[in-house]
């Protein structure tokens, strides 16, 4: 049995291999050919779980073929990533890309964010010593937006904050 490089794909860039990165290179331009192997390039990287994860991400994200303005590279990468709650939320680096791209997102496409904001839905079922500071992400991103140009953005924003009262209380008596 062989694997394909689709499926080889996720199991390389997980690796420490140091041509992984030609290999992804490689196989992007083969995959930007076809807008289904795109999307499932970017989904398969936004998964990434090595130690330069978000490096990859970024540098997928530079790519002259991503397109912020597409939903489907939107959620393929960052709704993606969002998911990788591993990454996404229970590290420094990938609560302040999180954050930044729910930022950046909220102005391109609310539902695309609307999407990125449910993995912060349930902070008080997270490990304590993470509540705090997923509830500052969620303060950092109410103060940087718009409500009036992001009123879905703003008005779920509200409703996870109210309903993360054990996140509040730990963030309200953090010293």
């Amino acid at each position: 049995y062989t694997l394909s490089l689709h499926d080889a794909l996720p199991i390389y860039i997980n690796s420490s291999a140091p041509d992984k990165l030609q290999v992804l290179e490689d196989y992007e331009k083969e995959a930007k050919k076809s807008l289904v192997s795109w999307e499932s390039f970017l989904a398969c990287v936004a998964r990434n779980n090595s130690d330069d994860a978000l490096e990859i991400i970024r540098r997928v994200e530079e790519s002259d073929s991503f397109r912020v303005d597409q939903a489907n590279d939107q959620r393929a990468l960052f709704a993606v990533f969002a998911g990788n709650r591993k990454r996404s939320l229970l590290t420094k680096e990938g609560r302040n890309f999180l954050e930044e791209k729910i930022i950046q997102l909220s102005a391109i496409n609310e539902f695309s964010t609307l999407h990125m904001l449910k993995v912060l839905g349930n902070i008080d079922l997270i490990a304590a010593e993470h509540q705090t500071d997923l509830i500052q992400v969620l303060k950092n991103i109410e103060e940087k937006l718009d409500a009036k140009k992001t009123p879905s953005v703003a008005n779920t924003l509200k409703r996870i904050l109210e309903g993360s009262p054990k996140g509040l209380k730990l963030w309200n008596d953090k010293p």
